[in-house]
């Protein structure tokens, strides 16, 4: 049976980026996670919107612009076993358009993500906490939308645990056209 759910959130505008999104999943070490591509207005209410496809224990939300190194999701999956967290993380490859690359990631406490978005996207989280806290708000320029999410499980009681892996297991790719604007975070 199957443990998680691939939510991918995406816009019509954005259709092109879903294949190398798709690959990463189909490329899971893990076995065979179910995999949900879901087109919005914007990626929070497509966000929503996945919740309501999702009957699995745990929900991984792929933004159709980055990707899952092969061993994301059994990661993941380990980091629960150990930690029994709500909420599990790892590091990232962010990726600008010219090659240059930097590892970003490390363990915060939920008091840090109040003020801070430490957390790149690829956590994966229970479902029915998820639900419970109500899901993704809605999205504002001035705030991403995964770290209100946080924000929100985090005031829900969620448990959150850092899988440190050895190496990265998630991509984001820096664009003209996303969110995750990491000028700061790349080039320091």
């Amino acid at each position: 049976m199957t443990e998680v759910t691939v939510v991918i959130p995406s816009l019509w505008e954005r259709s092109n980026l879903l294949i190398r999104a798709l690959a990463s999943v189909k490329g899971q070490t893990s076995g065979s996670p179910e995999v949900r591509v879901i087109i919005g207005r914007d990626k929070s209410d497509a966000r929503n919107l996945g919740f309501g496809a999702v009957d699995t224990r745990w929900t991984v939300f792929l933004d159709d612009d980055d990707e899952m190194l092969p061993n994301h999701i059994q990661t993941l999956l380990d980091g629960q076993f150990t930690s029994e967290a709500d909420v599990i993380h790892s590091s990232a490859i962010v990726r600008a358009e010219d090659g240059r690359e930097r590892i970003f990631g490390f363990d915060c406490t939920p008091e840090e993500l109040l003020v801070n978005n430490f957390i790149p996207t690829g956590y994966m989280v229970r479902t029915s906490l998820a639900r419970a806290v109500g899901g993704f708000p809605p999205q504002i320029p001035e705030m991403p939308e995964d770290w209100g999410f946080l924000q929100r499980l985090v005031k829900g009681g969620a448990k959150f645990y850092y899988a440190n892996p050895p190496e990265p297991t998630w991509v984001i790719h820096l664009h003209d056209g996303n969110t995750f604007q990491g000028e700061g975070i790349l080039y320091p």
